[in-house]
Order: C-alpha cells, then sequence, then structure tokens
C-alpha cells in the first residue's frame, strides 16, 4: 500500500518549495516592481504575500493528496472487484471443463464395462451352447442381444 512516511516528505517538502517559490516572487514583486514603498512598509507587504503563498500552497498540496489518495482507493477497489470477477469466471470454466472430461470418461467406462459384459453373455451363452452339444441335447436358446441399449 502507500509509504505514509514517504508521502508525508513529499508533502512536506513540495509545500516548502512551492511556498519559496511563491515568496519569492512576492519578494521581487514588493522589492523590484513596487517601489514608491519605503523599507518598513516593504517588510510588512512581503510578510503579507508570504502568509497568502503559504496559505495557498498548503491548500494545493491538501487537494492533491486527498486526489492521489482517492485515487489509489478507487484503483484498489477496481483491482479487487477484477480480480474477484476473473476468479469467478475461472471456477466456472474449471468446473465446466472438469465436468465435460469426468462425463467423458464416465462415458467411456460405461461403454467399456458394457463391451465386457456383452462379452460375458456371449461367453456363458456359447459354454452353455457347447455343453449341450456335448450332451447330446438340442440347444434352442436363443443368442443374448448383439446391442446392449444405454438408456
Amino acid at each position: 500500500m502507500y509509504n505514509q512516511s514517504k508521502g508525508l516528505t513529499f508533502f512536506l517538502l513540495a509545500a516548502v518549495g512551492i511556498a519559496s517559490g511563491l515568496a519569492a516572487i512576492g519578494v521581487w514583486y514588493e522589492v523590484f516592481y513596487v517601489t514608491a514603498d519605503t523599507g518598513p512598509e516593504t517588510m510588512k507587504a512581503i510578510s503579507m504575500n508570504i502568509g497568502g503563498a503559504v496559505a495557498t500552497t498548503l491548500l494545493t498540496m491538501g487537494i492533491m493528496e486527498v486526489v492521489m489518495v482517492l485515487s489509489r482507493y478507487i484503483i484498489e477497489q477496481y483491482r479487487k472487484e477484477r480480480d474477484a470477477r476473473m476468479k469467478a469466471e475461472g471456477e466456472v470454466a474449471g468446473r465446466a471443463r472438469g465436468m465435460a472430461e469426468g462425463r467423458a470418461k464416465g462415458v467411456a467406462e460405461g461403454r467399456a464395462e458394457g463391451r465386457e459384459e456383452m462379452a460375458q453373455r456371449w461367453q456363458d451363452w456359447n459354454n452353455r451352447r457347447l455343453a449341450a452339444e456335448d450332451r447330446g441335447e438340442p440347444f434352442d436358446e436363443p443368442p443374448p442381444p448383439a446391442i446392449i441399449r444405454e438408456d
């Protein structure tokens, strides 16, 4: 998250830098542009301009800080929502893929069991037929069905 000590340091340095720049403009204005004032009047005007410069700087920097914190919050909320949405979509896709694979595996296993069962039925029928033939008895049992229905 946001490193607050770095943010505070940046805020203070930027505020001092901007205030100094605005104060320098105020001093320049009072010393070089307004030349009709006396020394004390110039000092008074400079101190009044510096107060406004500091207040303007702090207000500007405070607004910038609030905007930065709000933008970080909005970005983090967006990322959380996006990650949750992507996770949910991934889970749905994973479930669907797993169900399809499981269904295919179940069908293949069912068919294999059906083939084994059919082979066993035919083997049993053939053994009974051969046993009846060995005994000389007539064998009139119909063969098992060739297809097992998968309903």
